[in-house]
């Protein structure tokens, strides 16, 4: 019994942190961030939490922004998130016909599970079969360089 209640603790706490919305994608920026228009007309940015795409001007960047695109671009999604990162984005767990579109980027091979964020293994494991499979950018022999190490380099 005592087990039981912790568990229904457990869901409610997670889900009073959690936040959620039903949004219209009117842009996809990059591989890992798009604009949504709520019900209201409320603009919001969102930025796909636990994964990293390439860099618009790195290897495979335009296909991971147009991979997106063809998923979600002017259709209805689901937003889940918790908090805002240093630019105000929101960091969130898109949906589309109850499919994970952040785990379908890494999947398809369109982006890196983000380590240094990461709350989900899955993530890694989807990004390992993708490496075996050779799919997105990993297709090639050199794939591109993460994105977070191509920004560091940028920087310098």
């Amino acid at each position: 019994m005592k087990g039981i209640i912790f568990l229904i603790s457990l869901l409610i706490s997670s889900t009073v942190w959690a936040t959620s919305f039903v949004g219209y994608v009117v842009g996809v920026l990059d591989g890992d961030t798009i604009e949504v228009i709520d019900k209201d007309k409320n603009r919001f940015r969102i930025r796909l939490n636990q994964i990293d795409a390439p860099e618009k001007s790195q290897p495979y960047g335009k296909k991971a922004k147009q991979f997106l695109s063809n998923l979600i671009f002017q259709k209805q999604v689901i937003i889940k998130w918790t908090k805002k990162d240093r630019y105000h984005r929101i960091l969130g767990q898109v949906y589309h016909h109850h499919q994970d579109i952040n785990l379908l980027m890494i999947q398809n091979g369109y982006a890196w599970a983000y380590t240094r964020y990461l709350k989900d293994d899955y993530y890694l494991l989807a990004q390992k079969r993708a490496e075996k499979e050779k799919l997105g950018l990993w297709a090639s022999h050199q794939p591109a360089i993460a994105p977070w190490e191509w920004r560091r380099n940028k920087r310098k």
